[in-house]
């Protein structure tokens, strides 16, 4: 059985799907819940130099803890014990690192499920983790 349990989330419907699963999980005996949000100052940086755009790092905060709030409520809805943490960097990195220092015996996270060239280009945090990752992970498709 799982008990130290990661779910990573970014806002999408991708991530909330995981996050039911995860929550699901860590009602077991002993379950405690992990959320990790992770910020990419690059996406920071890139919308800063679009005419028009100046983002910067804090809106970025802002939106991180109103996932994350929103993530911590409905895992203390369903009576679970949950954590949190907002991370700085390249998702991947960052959900595999925190997973380490945890000791997280589980990651969920969710995938989109993109294909060819949306993939190439976008890239796949899913994957990244599966790659890197020490402990068992459980990727929740889009439906």
């Amino acid at each position: 059985m799982f008990t130290n349990i990661l779910a990573a989330v970014d806002g999408s419907t991708c991530a909330d799907n995981a996050l039911k699963v995860a929550i699901d999980l860590a009602k077991g005996p002993g379950g405690h819940l992990t959320i990790v949000h992770a910020i990419d100052p690059t996406s920071a940086a890139l919308a800063e130099i679009q005419p028009g755009h100046s983002l910067g790092i804090d809106p970025l905060r802002d939106a991180g803890n109103a996932i994350l709030s929103a993530a911590v409520k409905k895992a203390t809805e369903a009576g679970v014990k949950v954590s949190t943490q907002m991370v700085q960097g390249k998702a991947v990195e960052e959900v595999v690192d925190v997973a380490k220092r945890l000791h997280s015996d589980l990651i969920v996270i969710g995938s989109h499920g993109r294909k060819g060239l949306d993939r190439l280009l976008v890239g796949s945090v899913a994957e990244g983790v599966l790659r890197e990752a020490n402990a068992p992970t459980l990727v929740v498709h889009a439906p």
